[in-house]
C-alpha cells in the first residue's frame, strides 16, 4: 500500500514540473489592451474609448487644433484707388528679423494672396528692379494682416520728358514745365501741389471747333462753386490752353484777347501733344491730383453745365479714381 501511495507522488510531482516546464518555454500570455488615442468627446475627463476610462487631460489650446500656416490677402493699387496692373513683384519679409522669406508676383488686380507660416508677422517692398510700374513710389513698407491688405503706392511724376513715349488713361504723366504767354512759368508738380487736378486744353488757332469751345471752357473756369463762399473752379482746378501747332506769337496773342481766355496759354514746348498721339483737336487732357492722366478726350465739350460737371468730378473731397 505504502509503495502505491509513493507511485502516485511521484507521479503528481512529474505532472506539476510538466506544467512549470511548459509555462516558462511557451507563448507569453496575451498582454490587456492599452488605449493610445484617449478622446473625451463629451468633456467629461474621461477617455471614450470602451474599457479604457482613464482621466484626460484637456490640450493646452483649450481644443482646437493650432494652424501651422496663415493665408494673406493683399490689392496692390495707387493712392487714388485705381487697381494695379497684375505682374507686380512683392518680396516678403519676416518683420523682426528682416529676413526675405519669399516673394509673390500678383496675378489678380482685385486680389491676391500668398501662403506663410504663422509663427512671425510679415511685411512686403515692391521689388524695385523687378517693378514694371512706372511714376509709382516703391520704397514703403506694407505690414501684412488678417482681411484684405490695401497696398497703396504714392505717385512719383517721372522726370525724364516725353520724348519716345506713348501716353495714353491711366499712365502717371512726366512731370513738365512750360512758360506761359504772360511770363509765367508752369510746373506740374508745383500746380498739383496748389491745385486738385490740372486740364490742358489743346487747340491751334484756325480750329472753329476749339472756337465754339472757348468761351463755355471759360465761363466755367471762372464760375463760383456751388456751396462754397465765393471759391472759382480756378481757385481749385488749373486750365492751361495748350497749343503745339502754331509758332507765331502774335496769332496766338489774338486768339487770346478775341476770346478772354483768363486760364494760362502755353506753346507746347515739351512735346506733350506728340506723346498722346493728338490729331483731332479740341483734345482735352485731365490730369487728377495724384498725377494719373485720368481723360484724353478730342472734340468739343460743350456747354457751361458739361465743363462745371467734369471740374466737380476731381474736386471732390471723396474722389476716387475710376476702374
Amino acid at each position: 500500500m505504502k509503495k502505491i501511495i509513493s507511485v502516485i507522488l511521484l507521479a503528481l510531482m512529474l505532472l506539476s514540473a510538466l506544467s512549470a516546464l511548459s509555462a516558462c518555454g511557451g507563448e507569453e500570455p496575451n498582454p490587456p489592451e492599452v488605449c493610445t488615442s484617449h478622446t473625451d468627446a463629451d468633456g467629461d475627463g474621461v477617455c471614450d474609448s470602451e474599457g479604457c476610462g482613464e482621466s484626460v487631460a484637456p490640450p493646452e489650446d483649450g481644443g482646437t487644433d493650432v494652424p501651422t500656416s496663415v493665408t494673406y490677402s493683399f490689392t496692390v493699387m495707387s493712392e487714388g484707388g485705381y487697381l494695379l496692373t497684375e505682374g507686380i513683384t512683392l518680396d516678403i519679409y519676416d518683420s523682426e528679423t528682416g529676413n526675405t522669406v519669399g516673394y509673390v508676383i500678383t496675378d489678380n488686380p482685385r486680389k491676391n494672396t500668398v501662403t506663410l507660416p504663422k509663427k512671425s508677422t510679415y511685411v512686403a517692398r515692391i521689388n524695385s528692379d523687378k517693378n514694371p510700374l512706372v511714376g509709382y513710389a516703391t520704397d514703403g513698407e506694407y505690414p501684412l494682416t488678417e482681411g484684405v491688405t490695401e497696398i497703396r503706392l504714392g505717385t512719383s511724376l517721372p522726370a525724364d520728358g516725353f520724348a519716345g513715349k506713348s501716353l495714353s488713361v491711366h499712365d502717371i504723366m512726366p512731370d513738365f514745365t512750360l512758360t506761359a504767354t504772360d511770363g509765367r512759368t508752369l510746373t506740374l508738380s508745383e500746380l498739383l501741389g496748389e491745385k486738385k487736378a490740372v486740364v490742358l486744353n489743346l487747340w491751334f488757332v484756325n480750329c472753329n471747333f476749339c472756337k465754339q469751345e472757348f468761351p463755355d471752357m471759360i465761363a466755367a473756369y471762372e464760375s463760383e462753386i456751388e456751396g462754397t463762399d465765393g471759391k472759382k473752379y480756378k481757385d481749385e482746378i488749373e486750365l492751361i490752353a495748350l497749343n503745339p501747332i502754331d509758332k507765331s506769337d502774335s496769332a496766338i496773342a489774338g486768339i487770346v484777347s478775341d476770346y478772354s481766355l483768363s486760364c494760362p496759354v502755353a506753346k507746347d514746348s515739351c512735346g506733350i501733344a506728340n506723346a498722346f498721339g493728338i490729331s483731332g483737336y479740341p483734345t482735352t487732357v485731365i490730369i487728377d491730383r495724384y498725377g494719373m492722366i485720368t481723360l484724353v478726350h478730342s472734340n468739343p465739350i460743350m456747354g457751361v453745365g458739361a465743363w462745371c460737371s467734369l471740374f466737380d468730378t476731381y474736386i471732390a473731397q471723396d474722389y476716387v479714381q475710376e476702374n
